[in-house]
Order: structure tokens, then sequence, then C-alpha cells
């Protein structure tokens, strides 16, 4: 019998959990903002995780749930993308000023989103 280690390296994805202003304002705090970005091995794995603290409690009837838990592993990207873009590309609209990020480690990061650059006249 050998004494030999394998390793297994499992690949992390990102994956986007984007906040609906349900009754007309978004929640912020040290978990959450507009969106919410988390690192996991699974869609599953970022499910479980984001019921932890993506409540929706106070949803509205007219507005709908405040936070949608549809992602599945295809969704994952190898960086934190909104609709195929990466978030470094994403600028800063009345909606969408930041995102929290979750590591896998357990670290919490708040992103900044560019101001949009006015186009010159």
């Amino acid at each position: 019998m050998s004494n030999e280690t394998v390793e297994r390296v499992i690949p992390l994805k990102w994956f986007h959990f984007s906040q609906n202003n349900s009754g007309g304002f978004f929640v912020e705090n040290d978990d959450v903002c507009e969106e919410v970005f988390i690192q996991a091995e699974s869609a599953a794995a970022a499910i479980v995780k984001a019921e932890t603290f993506c409540d929706n409690s106070d949803s509205c009837p007219c507005c709908g749930d405040r936070w949608s838990f549809y992602v599945n592993d295809d969704d994952g990207t190898p960086e934190p993308t909104i609709y195929g873009e990466p978030i470094s590309s994403v600028t800063w609209t009345g909606f969408r000023k930041k995102a929290k990020l979750h590591f896998v480690d357990g670290r919490t990061e708040t992103y900044n989103f560019a101001a949009r650059q006015e186009q010159p006249k």
C-alpha cells in the first residue's frame, strides 16, 4: 500500500444573485447590496450560502420576491460577471452601484462599479 496523497482540485465559480427592488428599495448591509456574487464549487452550494443572508421576508406582493435563487452549474463563471460582462467593465447606474463578493474562504468584499464616462459631444 502506498502512502501517496492524491490532491483533488475542484474549480470554483462565481454565481450571481441580483436583488429586485421589491417595495421600491434595496436592502443593504454587511452581506448584501444590489448585486451579490458567491464563489462556490456548485450552484447548489452557492444557493445554500445565499439563502443564509438574501432574505425574502420583506418582499412585496406587487413587486415579487426580493431574491431569486434560480441558478444552475452552467451559470457559474470564472470571474464575477453580469450578463456576461466582467464586473470590472460594468458602470454605475441608478440601480447598480456596487456588489458584494463572498469568497469561498469566508471573506466578503464590496466592489464599487466605475462611474459612467460622459460621451464627448
